[in-house]
């Protein structure tokens, strides 16, 4: 009832061709999870066991100013 074969094949044609939108594969989300928790973990003990620290600038032998970039300026 008015349908064409031409009709048929375009209409079919268009539900095939759909957008599809890819998900994230679960290993991957997992592997992140796993690799964030472990860093996470490793910073927290760090600084549990006082293993991190400032660093300290040095200071200068001859006025005692502490040094930035290697260098005072009573030593230029």
């Amino acid at each position: 009832a008015g349908v064409t074969r031409t009709l048929q094949r375009i209409h079919m044609r268009a539900e095939v061709v759909k957008d599809t939108v890819e998900t994230l594969d679960t290993q991957i989300v997992s592997l992140a999870a796993v690799i964030s928790g472990l860093g996470g973990a490793m910073i927290w003990l760090a600084a549990r066991l006082n293993m991190l620290e400032q660093r300290q600038e040095g200071r200068c032998p001859a006025c005692g100013v502490i040094r930035r970039r290697g260098s005072c300026s009573c030593c230029r």
